[in-house]
């Protein structure tokens, strides 16, 4: 009975040792992790784009000096030539220096009055009135597109009013003075067309109504814009 006892000790004891032993087994298998360090965790790679300058924008050449339109420059005499130097001295304040600004009339009516007509006399002159469409033909910004005078650049606009030209002769015949009516386009634009076009009611009327003109309407200079435009280069530039 106590040989039974020391074995079963003995036993116990061996089993003891061989549990311990695969404890310690198991912890030995056991892969350490390992703790984060506290570098610093470099950024993802980035390289900055350079953007290629963009051109510079072509500087333009200076601005040509725009000569003031001339009867000369469209070849026309007499009358016409006194009309047409009225209308550029009275129309070319209007724009800058880098715009050109082209007059361009049409006669519709024309009247004269003897100095003896009391309601008409003015200084003792002898007094003509034109009743005109008169042309604005407007060329902006063409001081700085002149480099190529074969292929002006600009900024076109155009357009007309109607107006009256009243010319003052002295007793010789001589233009003294050209006086400009120009007509208005609000509220009393027809009283400003009855005005202007009288006595010729008629012509009146139907600009009022904007009807067929019965009057014989001439043109004094072209009233084309790329014509005029080019008349004008040609004698000044070209």
């Amino acid at each position: 009975m106590r040989n039974i006892k020391i074995f079963l000790m003995v036993f116990s004891l061996l089993c003891s040792l061989a549990g311990c032993s695969r404890a310690r087994d198991t912890e030995g298998d056991v892969t350490p992790v390992p703790l984060p360090t506290c570098t610093d965790t470099p950024s993802p790679s980035f390289t900055p784009t350079v953007s290629e300058p963009s051109p510079s924008p072509s500087v333009p050449a200076e601005p040509v000096l725009l000569p003031r339109p001339s009867s000369e420059a469209f070849s026309l005499s007499g009358t016409d030539a006194v009309l047409y130097d009225a209308l550029a001295e009275y129309y070319s304040w209007r724009g800058s220096d880098n715009d050109l600004l082209l007059p361009a009339l049409s006669i519709l009516d024309c009247y004269t009055v003897d100095k003896d007509t009391a309601c008409y006399t003015i200084d003792g002159d002898t007094v003509c009135y034109y009743i005109c469409w008169f042309y604005q033909l407007d060329y902006y910004n063409l001081a700085y597109g002149l480099s190529d005078l074969s292929s002006p650049s600009y900024i076109f606009s155009g357009g007309r009013v109607l107006c009256r030209l009243i010319v003052h002769q002295d007793a010789d015949g001589i233009i003294q003075k050209v006086e400009i009516d120009e007509c208005g386009d609000g509220m009393g634009y027809p009283d400003d067309v009855r005005q202007i076009c009288a006595p010729n009611e008629t012509l009146a009327e139907e600009i009022i109504q904007n009807l067929p003109l019965t009057a014989d309407v001439r043109n004094v200079a072209d009233l084309s814009q790329n014509d005029m435009l080019n008349q004008y280069l040609d004698f000044f530039f070209r």
